[in-house]
């Protein structure tokens, strides 16, 4: 309590019983806190409202870089899948023009070629001629294709109806995965055969591992649906099916914002690579762009509370000293006139008439 009444001003307890009704006075207590909550509110006021806008300019910008860095990423990225697939496509296309169907036939053509792919652009573990009834005429590789009938495969198929395809990643689990690229070239006598070979498919991970991603972000490929055709961090193994929704189709790289099971906000970019039904999708953490945001926003949260807290000080003080002011000639001039009918001093009353807009002062009737 002693501690109360060393820093409750004078004023605040003030009343003067020997004027009975007839003082109307200040009341000292009401216009302090008066003077107190109309500078406040004038004094903070801009100040709050500029830390609010600066707050939410902020965290746009900051949404803004990170939907843009994100999207980014996944055009880089795109491209050079895209690449790796159209490179290995041209060379193929390259081998059709340099070689002719009966040349191709003959014993130890197509090792010679194979070869000389994988010595020039790399990534291809085998390569054969089917004929249009859809036999292996000639194969050269690690696997036992030569003379089998491949009318019944989606591979065939699809390249008869598009002339060319790239197929998903293919192989079971444990041995070496691969992607089927296949050809179709017209012969002049109205036939034609298809020259199919085979991508290492390891190689489309080894260029997603490459990328500089956080350690909850995660960059897979997958299919037209949901399944899994490289190997993913948080998302399942080579071949499952991802606990996200397949993103629709679109032409160039898009960003959207999803939760998963967690549920954590998560900003899933994606991009569809074209000629195959394969989509790189690339996943990053919202909470982790968002704590560069939040950061420096907690700083000037502490140094707004810092300026309120000095301001309101001023304020106190400030209200404090003036209402002491008016306080101290009132109780030491004006009582004694009132209790003995003396003259006023007319002057000190005008000077704080002047300080402080004062209600009638009805001293007598």
């Amino acid at each position: 309590m002693s501690l109360i009444k060393k820093i409750k001003p004078k004023f605040w307890d003030y009343h003067d019983d020997a004027a009975g009704h007839h003082w109307y006075g200040f009341n000292f207590r009401r216009n302090w806190k008066l003077i107190v909550a109309l500078t406040s509110v004038v004094a903070l006021t801009p100040l709050i409202i500029m830390t609010i806008i600066d707050y939410r300019l902020y965290r746009s910008a900051i949404e803004a870089e990170m939907l843009a860095n994100t999207t980014r990423m996944v055009s880089n990225t795109w491209r050079t899948v895209s690449f790796f697939l159209a490179q290995r496509k041209s060379a193929l296309e390259f081998v059709l023009q340099d070689n002719s169907y009966q040349d191709m036939k003959a014993p130890g053509r197509l090792a010679t070629i194979l070869k000389n792919l994988q010595s020039g652009v790399g990534g291809f573990t085998d390569i054969g001629l089917v004929n249009a009834d859809g036999t292996m005429e000639a194969y050269s590789g690690p696997y036992q294709l030569y003379g089998a009938n491949l009318c019944s495969k989606k591979c065939f198929r699809r390249v008869l109806k598009n002339g060319t395809y790239i197929s998903d990643v293919a192989g079971d689990r444990g041995v070496e995965q691969r992607i089927v690229v296949a050809l179709k070239h017209d012969l002049p006598d109205d036939t034609f055969f298809v020259l199919r070979a085979a991508l290492e498919a390891g190689l489309l991970h080894q260029l997603l591992s490459q990328l500089d991603i956080g350690p909850n972000d995660d960059a897979f490929i997958i299919n037209e649906k949901g399944i899994l055709q490289t190997p993913s961090r948080h998302h399942g193994d080579l071949y499952d099916k991802i606990d996200l929704p397949v993103p629709g189709h679109s032409s160039e790289a898009k960003v959207i914002e999803a939760d998963d099971a967690s549920p954590n906000p998560l900003l899933i970019g994606y991009a569809y690579i074209p000629g195959t039904s394969l989509i790189l999708i690339i996943i990053r953490e919202k909470a982790e762009f968002m704590e560069l945001w939040r950061r420096p926003r907690l700083k000037l949260i502490g140094f707004l509370i810092l300026s309120i807290t000095i301001i309101l000080f001023a304020i106190l003080g400030t209200a404090t000293l003036l209402v002491h002011s008016i306080h101290v000639p009132i109780r030491n001039e004006w009582r004694p006139c009132i209790r003995w009918n003396t003259p006023i001093n007319w002057p000190l009353l005008g000077g704080f008439l002047r300080v402080w807009p004062m209600r009638s002062i009805i001293l007598w009737r």
